[in-house]
């Protein structure tokens, strides 16, 4: 049964009994550092002789943290602790991230120059119209092209992309046959991926990719609803001198907690770190009343609120205060599988493979989320007429 697939899986976390490793100790002072005006190096001066430094440089990889770090890296303290060998991968790693960026950059000027002369009305997502604004330098390896569009217009972004060599793909793999994307009758499902190379371009027609399974969380039809309020708060930018749309700060802000919910689990330390540049470069342009609106609107408050500590811990005080508390508050009302779920979740913020990603995993964690696991499991239970409806 799924149910307790999923409760097994979250078990094996529990025991030995929940705690940061130095590596992860480590991660959690860097990550704080990136959010401070004042670095403190207590952990990894104390750690020093426990740590694995392969280990480190293997987790900061994976979150790609090599960028955001990089105060902290250059600092004497850190530099006087830390191997020659691992500030070398650093250094290297950072100059690979700003030549890749660069490539990057000119690769989707093009695609946004050929969407925007065809007159489609479209939306650049993420933080990637938002770089020289948040970032001083680019953060990370680049990702995917994400593109919100209306659904009208996908069949002529599409052929565009074909036009420019891009195939389209069903979730990276399999080539969709007959390019059924292309006919008359096609059905735009909310996530196209087409790839040439090592590009990827999305195209999105809702801000989840609901297609794949139906959530307890946000129904297709709230999906659809939440999108058209986040599209409908696009603001005109210069993208490399083309005029695009982006969102605002605060669509922005919702979009990116939503994606790192859904997407990630709340499980992605990097994430974590473009949505407090966000914060702290746009924290008066963000509407946090319209925020809490949309999350209540769609029934996302629980979540928001795991979201919100989790965020603490990485980046203190970073938050509204009203909305910090009201989170802490939530917090201090967790019984035992939300207090051990949550140990789990915070030491697994620099793992953001290891947690459960499958559709019916994914429900189990939003259940205890919610604070909703035994009628969840009873549910559960009674679709296999193990236990009688009432």
């Amino acid at each position: 049964m799924n149910i307790f697939r999923s409760l097994l899986l979250l078990s094996a976390y529990i025991m030995p009994w929940i705690r940061l490793s130095p590596e992860e100790q480590v991660l959690l002072e860097l990550s704080n550092n990136a959010a401070a005006a004042k670095k403190t190096y207590a952990v990894v001066q104390k750690l020093a002789g426990l740590i694995d430094w392969q280990q480190l440089l293997a987790l900061i990889r994976q979150n790609q943290l090599q960028a955001i770090c990089k105060d902290s890296f250059n600092s004497p303290v850190f530099q006087s602790v830390a191997p020659e060998e691992f500030m070398r991968h650093m250094i290297a790693d950072q100059l690979a991230i700003q030549h890749m960026s660069a490539i990057k950059k000119q690769t989707t000027a093009d695609i946004v120059r050929s969407l925007t002369n065809a007159g489609i009305r479209f939306v650049i997502m993420k933080t990637l119209p938002h770089e020289h604004v948040l970032f001083q330098a680019p953060i990370k390896i680049p990702g995917d092209l994400d593109i919100l569009l209306p659904v009208s217009a996908v069949k002529l972004a599409a052929g565009i992309l074909t036009k420019l060599g891009y195939k389209c793909f069903w979730n990276h793999k399999k080539t969709i046959k007959n390019a059924l994307i292309h006919q008359d009758f096609y059905a735009p499902l909310s996530e196209h991926i087409f790839i040439r190379g090592n590009t990827t371009v999305e195209l999105h027609t809702a801000i989840v990719n609901s297609s794949s399974f139906t959530s307890r969380i946000l129904s297709d039809y709230n999906n659809r609803l939440l999108t058209q309020e986040l599209y409908n708060q696009k603001q005109h930018r210069l993208y490399h001198g083309i005029p695009v749309y982006i969102f605002s700060p605060t669509a922005l802000f919702v979009s990116l907690f939503v994606h790192l919910l859904y997407q990630h689990n709340l499980q992605s330390a990097v994430r974590y770190y473009e949505l407090f540049r966000v914060v702290r470069t746009y924290k008066k342009s963000i509407r946090w009343d319209e925020v809490l609106r949309l999350i209540r609107t769609y029934h996302l408050i629980p979540y928001f609120h795991w979201f919100a500590c989790l965020f603490n811990d990485l980046f203190p005080n970073s938050l509204p205060k009203d909305i910090l508390q009201s989170a802490l508050k939530y917090r201090a009302s967790f019984r035992l599988p939300q207090r051990i779920l949550y140990s789990i979740m915070k030491q697994r913020l620099f793992h953001p493979s290891d947690l459960p990603f499958k559709d019916n995993e994914k429900r189990i964690c939003w259940a205890i989320m919610n604070k909703q696991i035994f009628s969840s499991a009873v549910s559960s239970l009674r679709r296999t007429s193990i236990i009688p409806p009432l």
